[in-house]
């Protein structure tokens, strides 16, 4: 019902209008309708940045009076102390590892890379490594004590006090503090990795690591009370970023015959610390603030150009670009939608990579079958190790389901339908991305496999209560020549309707009703409701563009024909 032709939208009205924070901070100000590039209180948009005092020797001449009033006294903080010495005995490290064949690149301009060989450690420990892994293996009480003190230098700053943090910290904190996030990441993960390699020994190390993390994410909690939400967003990145270069290298390894099962221990403890990590940030109670959700007037713009007829074909004009500018128009720094997409992308990628190398066994598995070989035992995954990384695809996708989308989807403060459409929109985008980008991995898993069913269950809330506009400028860029992957989302509209044929509760499905919380006959008619009207969304949607090029015209056709029928054929339908 929701779904409304191009030609019945009015066409001079943007679809986007700025998040309740900036209404806020405009009428504070008194400047409404001047459009800034930083979120935050534009009575005080150009505050005093905080200045790292033992960096002091490093600061540019072109201060302000505050600035230098600050610099003047000289009054070092002990968190600033404490961070510096950090990362003195970190890079003291670094610095004696010889022949490091492999490098993991972080973020900070100052140190842009450390060694991957420094979260394996060695038998006989320096007196470096000792003092820099005393600091993460202490983490609960240096991080804390770092933290106050820090709080302690901004409670005379009245930007703290505000609906968003304006406290901001200069060049030299952010370049010593990427780093301590880094390091931190790296030594979680060495202490992961401790001991033996016994399964028992490694579920103790692993345990103790995700401990141990725990300080760390409090410790990202506590900044994005203090902290302007756009060097929070560096940060995280930096810990996201240190971890996932951490795995790349590990798979880059050219010694994958020797180290095999020492690397895939390094994939499985990376993925665990990361979806840690999403738990505890997706679980604070600020978490749809902090997106910034922007609002929709429920208008979607014309697309200019000449309408295509069947003698007369016309090529698609470029109209992604004039959204992308309403949206920037209303939008301003971090983005909206930034903190649910880190979590969001991090979730897809680990579930869709732990379900590819089941895949990858398993055709090895297979082939080796068909040519009466046996697989190499040093080179493939055991038993314990697939219902391992089975246990980690789950988990993923659970994190999600249960934690990003029906968590905040049923927060009592947030019921109306206003409200509905802009927490449905913060992850419109990832959702659509990434069940497209996993076409084939979701092909070959059975039809009733719980992840399968999470992906799917995750798809259709999106295609239900997301905004319009966001779904209408996603399905024109999967039509785009580059990369036309509409057919692929076609093909997950039918998975997923096989998917839910096994919803229906003639079937013995107790699994996957128990995931689900026992659905309803109405509930799985609903569920095919809302497939066809995607099939109707994207033909009114994108048929203009498609239909230019006769063999993807004929391609398309065949695909969503295909896809009705066998809507039609299916039990429970009501299409």
């Amino acid at each position: 019902d929701h779904i409304l032709p191009n030609a019945e939208l009015p066409s001079g009205k943007s679809p986007f209008e700025p998040s309740s924070d900036v209404e806020d901070e405009e009428v504070a100000s008194g400047i409404a309708g001047h459009h800034l590039i930083l979120r935050g209180n534009h009575s005080c948009f150009d505050p005093p940045r905080l200045i790292l005092h033992p960096m002091i020797k490093d600061l540019t001449s072109n201060t302000n009076d505050d600035e230098s009033m600050e610099s003047n006294s000289q009054k070092t903080y002990l968190y600033e102390a404490l961070i510096v010495l950090w990362v003195q005995s970190w890079t003291a490290i670094a610095s004696s590892i010889d022949h490091c064949e492999r490098q993991l690149k972080g973020l900070s301009k100052a140190i842009p890379v450390w060694p991957f060989e420094i979260i394996l450690g060695i038998n006989n420990p320096s007196t470096d490594e000792v003092v820099a892994f005393s600091f993460v293996r202490h983490l609960a009480f240096f991080l804390p004590l770092c933290f106050k003190s820090l709080v302690l230098r901004c409670t005379n700053k009245e930007t703290s006090r505000l609906l968003i943090p304006m406290t901001f910290l200069d060049d030299s904190h952010m370049q010593i503090l990427i780093p301590i996030v880094e390091t931190t990441a790296l030594g979680i993960l060495r202490e992961a990795l401790s001991g033996s390699g016994s399964a028992s020994n490694a579920d103790q190390m692993i345990t103790k690591a995700l401990s141990i993390s725990d300080v760390i994410c409090d410790f990202f909690a506590g900044l994005l009370a203090i902290l302007h939400p756009s060097q929070m967003r560096t940060l995280l990145l930096s810990y996201f970023n240190i971890l996932q270069e951490c795995e790349s290298q590990n798979e880059s390894n050219r010694n994958r015959t020797i180290n095999f099962h020492t690397n895939l221990r390094v994939n499985k403890c990376v993925r665990q610390i990361k979806l840690h990590a999403v738990e505890r940030l997706a679980s604070m109670p600020r978490f749809l603030s902090l997106n910034f959700p922007i609002k929709y007037t429920g208008t979607y713009p014309k697309y200019s150009g000449e309408k295509s007829t069947w003698y007369s074909q016309h090529h698609d004009v470029e109209s992604g670009s004039d959204l992308q500018s309403m949206m920037i128009e209303a939008d301003r720094d971090p983005q909206c939608f930034w903190l649910s997409e880190i979590l969001m992308d991090e979730c897809f990628d680990i579930c869709q990579r732990s379900c590819e190398a089941i895949i990858i066994e398993a055709q090895a598995q297979s082939k080796a079958a068909r040519r009466g070989r046996k697989v190499d035992d040093q080179l493939s995954l055991s038993r314990s190790d697939l219902l391992r990384l089975e246990s980690i695809a789950y988990h993923s996708i659970i994190c999600v389901y249960e934690l990003l989308i029906k968590r905040h989807a049923m927060d009592s403060r947030f019921q109306s339908i206003a409200c509905n459409t802009r927490v449905a929109g913060m992850f419109v985008g990832s959702v659509l991305e990434h069940v497209v980008n996993a076409a084939s991995v979701l092909a070959t898993m059975e039809g009733n496999h719980r992840v399968r069913c999470l992906w799917f269950l995750s798809l259709v809330y999106i295609l239900q209560e997301g905004p319009e506009v966001l779904i209408r400028n996603k399905l024109r860029e999967f039509c785009k020549p580059m990369g036309n992957r509409v057919n692929d989302f076609i093909a997950i509209l039918k998975m997923s309707s096989i998917t839910f044929q096994y919803l229906i509760p003639n079937f013995k499905n107790d699994e996957l009703l128990h995931i689900i919380g026992g659905m309803t006959k109405e509930f799985i008619q609903e569920t095919f409701n809302c497939l066809a009207a995607s099939v109707i969304l994207l033909i009114d949607e994108c048929f203009d563009i498609f239909s230019c090029d006769y063999k993807a015209l004929e391609s398309s056709a065949a695909a969503v024909f295909d896809l009705l029928l066998h809507m039609l054929s299916s039990p429970q339908s009501s299409v």
